[in-house]
């Protein structure tokens, strides 16, 4: 369970960082990316889970993104209505 508070702590750490260094928002594109590498950098010795990621990119278009525990993504190819 140690794990779930680490992973949360890595993320909410490289999100601060990246706000710190491009003074502006991360996109949910960009989260995602973020998500990635870092299930990737243990793929063996994975975390636990399996991320959904979702947001509005840019012009308010829908994203939706999934993960497997070391890192691969999978997008919704799907369109949406909003």
């Amino acid at each position: 369970m140690v794990w779930r508070i680490l992973l949360y702590q890595r993320l909410v750490f490289r999100h601060k960082l990246y706000q710190l260094r491009e003074e502006r928002g991360m996109k949910p594109e960009t989260f995602a990316s973020l998500v990635s590498a870092i299930l990737s950098e243990n793929r063996f010795g994975p975390y636990l889970c399996q991320p959904v990621i979702a947001g509005l990119g840019e012009d308010d278009k829908p994203f939706i993104c999934t993960m497997d525990s070391i890192g691969a993504k999978y997008y919704a190819l799907t369109s949406f209505l909003c």
